[in-house]
């Protein structure tokens, strides 16, 4: 019965060390998840027609493409990953408080020269085997403790020795608590809190790739609607200077104009015809980096065909932030300055526990056990008569030493400090200086993004305004350089033009055109530029983005 109880008092022990291992402070809930959106909405398919040219053409609006990016993108995918890992790297720091459960057994024979002269024998000889398990744990505190079962059974060749074969069972609990370096759940686990940060970091780094991404994606959609219009308005302008050519043989043919007409009709007609070529192929360019920006596969429907865009955002009634208002906004949406604010944190986490390890080590230490002994009886004499011999009162097989355990004249305790101090102590202090530079470095860091955030606020308003005004004029200057073509082509049918003057009004009245639509292109950039400073890409797209959940502990 009471192997029973000795059996079950170390369980117990045991038990509550692996169970202390879900309540410590080690294994904390992870964060919360960062500012993160739910999954990903796939936008509307695409639009496919059918042009004049028998050539299929798909409509992609600016919310598919950047839907498609969010979707496809590998450097958002590769960003997305890194959540994860850094879970993972919260789960393994947490790891050094779980419990470890360990065992040996030994068979051991030594033999040596004895100077005990009451041993009978010039060579002293014991075989022992031993068997040990235990757990050992280390608590957020900093306590480590160990709680372990030894027990062996051992014969030698003494002849005082009274119990043959000899049986021992102990059980034994040290603990370890600092009580200056490393004391504390704060310091020992810096880690842990680093690693969640870390955690953040990393989810704030995904949302950033994924605002970079759309930015990038939403400069290329405005560029090549802009490069599709340029390429309309240079056929528009060769179907002009081809009217003009017919016209000109048409007269050259009746006798009224001389061949110098005609010859400067072909002229224009041929630089025109290179024009439109120079901006058939920017479309092309165009194209093809707004399908690697969303990182078609080759299998996509979309993959092989020309891409058109609904066109560009002209309304200028949008409304558009003040610059401290917009600084305010990108202060709290930023995820690039969210990330710098977390690290700032961990900084000042590792300056405490640097801070700490400066510190002397000293440690309060303790054992408690109890021990058990059995074994087979031999008589013992110190005179050689037979008749007088003497027997151990712990004759008993080996479950007797379970039953001896109990016992509570078999005991042992201890309790102690120890102390440890390097000096100089150079190591410790070269790490605290460390920690002080790197927080300093993030401070600097933050305060260059702020700048930064700033100076890029200041330029996009600015593109804004610049952008607005330049619109209202081209429109203007479109409307004058129409009626100034209409004018000289009423001007030539009385005779008072010449084609080389019609020719010049043709070439101002495009060029306008093209002016205008680049000014559209450059609002529409300005505000997608605008919103990434702010960080408010996907708010203003009506877009979700999704990251992986938080792992908890095991």
């Amino acid at each position: 019965m009471n192997q029973i109880k000795c059996a079950s008092l170390f369980l117990l022990l045991s038990v509550l060390m692996l169970l202390s291992s879900f309540s410590s402070s080690g294994s904390a809930e992870p964060p919360a998840p960062a500012d993160s959106v739910p999954a990903e909405e796939i936008a509307p398919s695409p639009t496919v027609t059918l042009a004049a040219d028998g050539e299929h053409r798909v409509t992609l609006s600016l919310q598919q493409a950047l839907e498609i990016a969010l979707q496809n993108n590998l450097a958002i995918q590769i960003q997305k990953i890194q959540v994860p890992l850094s879970q993972e790297a919260i789960i393994e720091r947490e790891g050094r408080f779980d419990p470890v459960l360990y065992g040996e057994a030994i068979n051991r024979r030594n033999e040596e020269q004895t100077s005990w002269a009451l041993s009978g024998a010039d060579i002293y000889k014991q075989n022992e085997q031993s068997a040990k398990a235990g757990v050992r744990k280390l608590f957020g505190l900093g306590t480590e403790a160990d709680t372990y079962l030894y027990t062996s059974r051992s014969r030698n060749n003494s002849i005082l020795e009274g119990l043959e074969p000899q049986y021992r069972t102990e059980v034994i609990l040290s603990l370890r608590q600092p009580l200056l370096q490393d004391f504390g759940t704060d310091v020992n686990t810096t880690d842990i809190a680093v690693a969640k940060n870390d955690v953040t970091r990393a989810r704030q780094g995904a949302n950033f790739q994924v605002i970079a991404t759309l930015t990038n994606v939403e400069r290329t959609y405005h560029d090549l609607s802009g490069a599709l219009t340029t390429l309309a308005l240079r056929q528009e302008y060769l179907q002009l200077g081809e009217k003009t050519l017919s016209e000109n043989r048409r007269l050259f043919d009746a006798g009224l104009v001389h061949v110098g007409e005609v010859q400067q009709a072909e002229s224009a007609v041929a630089s025109r015809q290179e024009y439109l070529i120079a901006a058939g192929q920017i479309v092309r360019d165009l194209t093809n980096v707004l399908k690697n920006t969303m990182q078609l596969p080759p299998s996509s429907p979309l993959y092989a065909v020309p891409l058109h865009t609904e066109g560009l955002r002209s309304q200028l009634a949008e409304p558009v932030p003040t610059h401290d208002q917009a600084f305010r906004i990108a202060l709290d949406n930023r995820p690039d300055y969210a990330q710098r604010k977390v690290e700032l944190q961990s900084n000042d986490l590792l300056i405490r526990q640097a801070k700490n390890q400066l510190l002397p080590r000293l440690d309060l230490v303790g054992t408690a056990g109890s021990s058990g002994l059995s074994g087979d009886a031999q008589p013992v004499s110190f005179t050689g008569d037979p008749t007088d011999v003497l027997f151990s009162r712990f004759d008993g097989d080996y479950g007797d030493s379970w039953d001896y355990l109990s016992d509570t004249k078999g005991y042992q305790w201890s309790i102690g400090l120890t102390i440890e101090f390097p000096l100089g102590n150079n190591t410790d202090k070269a790490r605290y200086n460390q920690a002080q530079l790197l927080k300093d470095e993030s401070i600097m860091n933050l305060r260059n993004l702020e700048d930064q955030i700033n100076l890029e606020i200041k330029l996009a308003l600015e593109n804004i305004a610049s952008s607005r005004d330049r619109i209202r004029v081209a429109d203007q200057l479109v409307a004058l350089a129409q009626t100034s073509l209409n004018q000289e082509e009423a001007r030539k049918l009385q005779g008072l033009s010449d084609t080389f003057r019609i020719l010049i009004f043709q070439g101002a009245l495009v060029d306008a055109q093209i002016r205008a639509m680049q000014a559209k292109v450059d609002y529409n950039k300005a505000l997608a530029e605008l919103y990434r400073a702010t960080g408010t890409t996907l708010q203003q797209h009506h877009m979700r983005f999704e990251l992986p959940e938080d792992r908890k502990s095991q």
